[in-house]
C-alpha cells in the first residue's frame, strides 16, 4: 500500500514541531516547501492539535497530550552507523509495546513502495530478531547500545540515497503500526 506523502508529512510536521516551532525552520528541516508547510500547519490547527501565532506554533492541550503519548511510545534516530547499506541515509523508528503487530513482508513493502531502497523491521522479544529471515544479526548488536529495547518492541530502519525518502518511508511503516501516529 502506497502512503500519501501529505499524510506522512502531516505526521512528520506534527512530530518535529517540538524541535522546530517556526514554519521556515520546520519547512527547511523537513525539506517541504513553505506553501505546503502552511497547509499542513493549517490542517493541524483545524484539528485542534496546534496553536499558531506570529511567534510560531506550539501544541494545543490536545496536541500536547498526543505528542507526550507519541514520545512515550516512539524513539526516532537518524543516521545510524550500520555496516549494512553503509553509503545510504537511514532513519530508524523504535515503537514500544507492539504486542499485536505481526511483522511480515507487507510492512517492509510499504517502505519500498514509498521509494526506500531497503528496509529492515526487527522485533524484540527476548532478543533482537528479523522475523521470516535467516540473516545473522551479530552486526546489529550495536542497536542494543543505541536503543533501550523492551519486550514486544518493533524497530523499523529504512535506507535510501535521499534522507527525505528514508524519513518518509520509515514514518509510512510506523504509521501503519502505531496507534498514536494514527491519531494525528
Amino acid at each position: 500500500m502506497y502512503i500519501d506523502f501529505d499524510d506522512i508529512n502531516l505526521i512528520r510536521t506534527f512530530y518535529y514541531l517540538q524541535k522546530y516551532p517556526g514554519r521556515a525552520n520546520l519547512s527547511e528541516f523537513l525539506n517541504i516547501g513553505e506553501g505546503v508547510m502552511r497547509r499542513l500547519l493549517e490542517i493541524l490547527n483545524n484539528r485542534d492539535l496546534i496553536l499558531s501565532s506570529n511567534k510560531g506554533h506550539k501544541y494545543s492541550e490536545k496536541g500536547q497530550k498526543l505528542i507526550d503519548e507519541i514520545n512515550k511510545n516512539i524513539v526516532i534516530k537518524n543516521e545510524l552507523e550500520l555496516n549494512l547499506f553503509k553509503n545510504k541515509k537511514n532513519t530508524a523508528i523504535l515503537l514500544h509495546d507492539t504486542s499485536n503487530t505481526k511483522i511480515n513482508y507487507i510492512l517492509r513493502d510499504i517502505a519500498i513502495r514509498n521509494q526506500a531502497d531497503g528496509a529492515m523491521i526487527f522485533k524484540y522479544s527476548d532478543k533482537l530478531e528479523l522475523p521470516d529471515c535467516d540473516y545473522n544479526l551479530e552486526s546489529f548488536e550495536i542497536l542494543k547500545d543505541i536503543f533501550h529495547f523492551k519486550k514486544n518492541d518493533v524497530l523499523i530502519v529504512t535506507f535510501s540515497d535521499n534522507k527525505l525518502i528514508s524519513d518518509i518511508s520509515c514514518f509510512a511503516v510506523a504509521s501503519k503500526i502505531s496507534e498514536s501516529l494514527k491519531n494525528i
